[in-house]
């Protein structure tokens, strides 16, 4: 045996660990799963306003809906479901929950990021099944216009600090250079200042 077969076996170990590495069955990611790792550039934590949830046509409920209806709240191209329909304080019911259910749904070909505004983002945090615990801005890729209606996004909004009522203000931005939107969701606390 030669004094080289060592090194040349270790080589050959080496090798063989950076091409497995390397192989597109290593590197290829399911279209189902949204982004999971920092922006380029950035060091912030995912679902944070500097890297937002990324959110794809992929995660979508189906069927899409035809459109908004009364007691939904609409924001541009972004329709809270339900989102007028929580004023009331007694609508919650007797024990009301700490977490509601508020799909989102997004006109076919439109991009909007919501986000939790600065006031509230120590209190609530968008609970979404594609994010990690903690999101508090999301981006929404709506499916193209080939599709036979608006994108719904299965998600809601989850108090963090143990109340079961309050006004959860957000921030809602359509593409990259549009301006910000300020709306207010009342989740069962009465009206809400804007």
């Amino acid at each position: 045996m030669s004094r080289n077969f060592p090194i040349r076996l270790a080589a050959l170990a080496i090798a063989a660990v950076a091409a497995a590495g390397c192989s597109p069955a290593a590197s290829h990611q399911s279209s189902k799963q949204p982004h999971r790792g920092p922006a380029p550039g950035t060091l912030a934590t995912l679902g944070s306003p500097g890297n937002p949830l990324m959110l794809s046509c992929d995660q979508t409920s189906r069927p899409p809906l035809p459109g908004p209806r009364p007691g939904d709240l609409v924001v541009g191209p972004l329709w809270i479901i339900n989102g007028r329909d929580s004023v009331d304080p007694n609508g919650a019911g007797p024990h009301p929950q700490h977490g509601y259910k508020y799909p989102i749904a997004v006109t076919p070909g439109a991009t909007v990021t919501m986000m939790i505004a600065p006031p509230a983002r120590g209190h609530v945090v968008i609970d979404n099944p594609y994010g990690p615990p903690g999101v508090v801005a999301a981006t929404y890729h709506a499916c193209q216009p080939t599709s036979s209606g608006w994108s719904v996004f299965v998600q809601g909004f989850t108090f963090t600090d143990g109340r079961t009522r309050g006004c959860v203000p957000l921030t809602v931005q359509t593409g990259r250079k549009a301006p910000i939107r300020h709306v207010t969701v009342s989740l069962f606390a009465g009206p809400c200042a804007s």
